[in-house]
């Protein structure tokens, strides 16, 4: 055989052999490419159906720091306004508790049918911040009677509804007054009132991670 036939052969089967390899290295290597160029795009996956992304939880606290009091003049009458700390959620209501202790022997006039001379338990809230927003507040009936009169003895709790319209990280303050005339079996002292500034905290807890 013509040793110029032979060598042609001969080349043809090297390179026969080479595009045999290109394409065996071009199909090993197109899955690690596609894994590659998959693993660039992570931020542009798709979420498969029933699944989301991790979404930032805001947890709200509110609190104060501790009971504020305040004493009638005659010092027969003791107020005292505090409320649980607790976490909140916007529009969600709040009780401030208003305790009011009487002396011994000496009673405070409760909701009166008609105007008299004398003054009626009472209390009136308010707030320089629009985003709080407080009800009337509860007051309970008057267990006792005097002269056909409802009256208070001992002590009564009172409470008082808070809303946050919208929430923030902020120091608020609230402006308690309450009216009142304590009387005895002989003599009723003249009408009072006492405030108490009761300041409100409103703080952001740790953001978790929701699934």
């Amino acid at each position: 055989m013509d040793r110029r036939i032979l060598t042609t052969r001969r080349n043809g089967i090297v390179t026969r052999h080479r595009q045999l390899r290109g394409t065996l290295a071009c199909c090993l290597l197109s899955p690690v490419l596609a894994m590659a160029s998959t693993g660039c795009g992570r931020n542009a996956e798709v979420v498969p159906g029933g699944e989301r992304p991790n979404a930032v939880v805001t947890n709200w606290t509110i609190s104060h720091g501790r009971p504020v009091s305040a004493q009638s003049e005659s010092g027969e009458v003791t107020l005292t306004a505090s409320f649980p700390e607790r976490d909140i959620a916007v529009s969600e209501t709040v009780s401030v508790l208003v305790e009011t202790k009487i002396s011994p022997g000496f009673h405070l006039y409760g909701e009166l049918p008609s105007q008299g001379p004398f003054t009626p338990f009472s209390i009136e809230c308010s707030t320089d911040d629009q985003s709080l927003i407080i009800g009337p507040a509860s007051i309970p009936e008057a267990s006792d009677t005097a002269d056909g009169k409802p009256i208070h003895r001992d002590s009564l709790s009172a409470s008082l509804p808070v809303q946050f319209s919208e929430l923030q990280a902020a120091n608020y303050r609230v402006t308690i007054k309450v009216q009142f005339q304590a009387c005895n079996d002989l003599v009723c002292l003249p009408p009072e009132s006492c405030t108490i500034e009761l300041p409100i905290v409103v703080s952001q807890s740790t953001p978790l991670l929701e699934r």
